[in-house]
């Protein structure tokens, strides 16, 4: 009997483990008062809107009696990558930039400064590159003329000239249509100047070339003769006379102390009729047309000869 009932209790046993393995595993029920777990996903990388659009930015100052400050600022990817600091002479001499690197703008020997004019307008340019906002430069200025002691050169001397130009110039420049592509090449001011004819003038002229394309122009004549104060040879109205110092002048610095209209007859003074071959240079990006004897072809009001200008347009871009 006791085997019996050991063996009908083995049986019983084994029956419940295979009842029990082959049950199908029960279903979780959520609570519905718990919050559903949200799926964690990685947010979104931040993208750094763009401040500007890609361009090659110019503006320039109104011309002076001496330096005309100009500034180019090229924005790439929406941020300011390079800017540019120059300037002009009242008669065409080369940019203001290149002189002081090749040491022949004597700021340093004759003006008593620790640094280069170009290496303090560096330091200008690299400020506003790191923090590409040029109005946010206001609160720098420490007097009225535009100066400010944040901005030290490489060499660590302090910036001494007043840096108002540079930031004026590059918020105006930003704030203006980018310069088109052109063909003239890079970002470049380019002097020419003839020979000294014989009544002693010079021509000169120089172009101011942004992202390849004229955006200025400067034809003038200057006086390069010896000076002769008294007698019918005279020369005395075409120089500034201080004491022993005779200081010879161009044509557009006499505009109409020169006399084309008082004593040439003619409806224009000869800066005038300059500024009319300027305009004709930027607006058609291109030399005007010559006659036969030398004038302006398609040039309204121009009476003067105009080869010289022509002639040195050529040689200025290898024409």
């Amino acid at each position: 009997m006791k085997k019996h009932t050991i063996l009908l209790i083995a049986v019983l046993l084994v029956a419940t483990l295979v009842f029990a393995a082959c049950k199908p595993a029960e279903e979780t029920v959520a609570d519905p008062t718990e919050a559903p777990m949200e799926e964690v996903t990685e947010a979104p990388a931040e993208v750094e809107e763009a401040m500007y659009e890609d361009g090659v930015y110019f503006a320039r100052d109104e011309i002076g009696a001496r330096w005309t400050y100009f500034v180019t600022v090229t924005v790439e990817g929406g941020k300011i990558v390079d800017a540019y600091w120059g300037g002009t002479n009242f008669v065409p001499a080369g940019d203001k930039r290149v002189l002081s690197e090749a040491g022949t703008y004597g700021m340093v020997a004759y003006g008593s400064a620790q640094s280069f004019w170009y290496e303090q307008a560096e330091a200008a340019e690299a400020w506003l590159v790191e923090n590409q906002d040029p109005k946010a430069f206001e609160e720098f200025y420490t007097d009225e003329e535009g100066h400010t002691d944040v901005l030290t050169t490489d060499g660590g001397a302090m910036v001494s000239v007043h840096v108002v130009e540079f930031f004026s110039l590059a918020e105006k420049a930003l704030a203006s249509d980018p310069i088109p592509a052109g063909e003239f090449g890079d970002t470049v001011v380019v002097t020419a100047k003839g020979e000294v004819g014989d009544k002693g003038w010079q021509e000169l002229a120089e172009f101011l070339v942004v992202n390849g394309t004229i955006v200025a122009v400067d034809f003038d004549a200057f006086f390069a003769a010896e000076y002769i104060a008294e007698g019918d040879d005279s020369n005395a109205k075409y120089f500034v006379v201080d004491g022993d110092k005779a200081t010879p002048q161009s044509k557009d610095q006499l505009m109409e102390a020169y006399g084309m209209v008082q004593f040439g007859g003619s409806e224009l003074e000869w800066y005038q009729q300059a500024e009319l071959l300027e305009a004709y240079v930027v607006e058609n990006q291109a030399i005007y047309a010559l006659t036969e004897d030398g004038y302006a072809d398609g040039v309204a009001g121009v009476s003067v000869h105009a080869n010289g200008f022509e002639a040195l347009f050529n040689e200025a871009f290898a024409k």
